[in-house]
């Protein structure tokens, strides 16, 4: 793709209008802007407009026609957008651990951090392998960061990084305790 764009707050979409040489030609009205598209040709801009909508409102749109190979399509991408849904919220973890932590000056926090022990680290990483092999955490010296992975040689293993701030780099040593 030439770059990806946000449609989880989309809000509705305008029916298919015919454009030049046969295109066809749809609005999606998202809560942060407007998104315009344009497809080969009418059938493929409704079939489009039929997945988009099927995503993002997690329900195929029942009030177009489509043809059963289309509506077939169209319930299995479902199925596996509600799987996706929630992996995805279990591999997030709960808003409890997901903070920012006390004196970061962070506003935003990358995915993989989360607020939690290092027992706790080696309990997630454990249990839930899809979810990832990383995961950014508060160091036990409550001042730096201490990156927890898990990885695979002849079984299962996990280290964890200390990574530490002086002046305007960071160092990053394998902690041996």
């Amino acid at each position: 793709y030439s770059h990806k764009v946000d449609i989880s707050a989309l809000t509705s979409a305008t029916n298919i209008h015919p454009g030049e040489n046969g295109s066809a030609q749809f609005i999606l009205m998202l809560s942060n802007g407007i998104l315009e598209l344009k497809a080969n040709d009418c059938e493929c801009g409704k079939e489009w407009k039929g997945f988009i909508l099927t995503v993002t409102k997690l329900a195929v749109p029942p009030d177009e026609s489509f043809l059963p190979r289309q509506l077939r399509g169209m319930q299995e991408v479902l199925e596996k957008e509600k799987e996706r849904r929630i992996t995805l919220s279990s591999c997030s973890g709960t808003p409890s651990n997901r903070k920012n932590p006390p004196g970061s000056a962070l506003t935003t926090m990358p995915a993989c951090f989360y607020a939690v022990s290092r027992q706790e680290a080696i309990e997630m990483l454990k249990k839930n392998p899809s979810c990832g092999n990383l995961i950014l955490r508060p160091g036990s010296d409550s001042k730096n960061y201490t990156v927890s992975i898990r990885h695979e040689l002849y079984a299962p293993h996990l280290k964890h990084y200390r990574v530490m701030s002086e002046g305007t780099r960071y160092i990053i040593e394998l902690e041996t305790r």
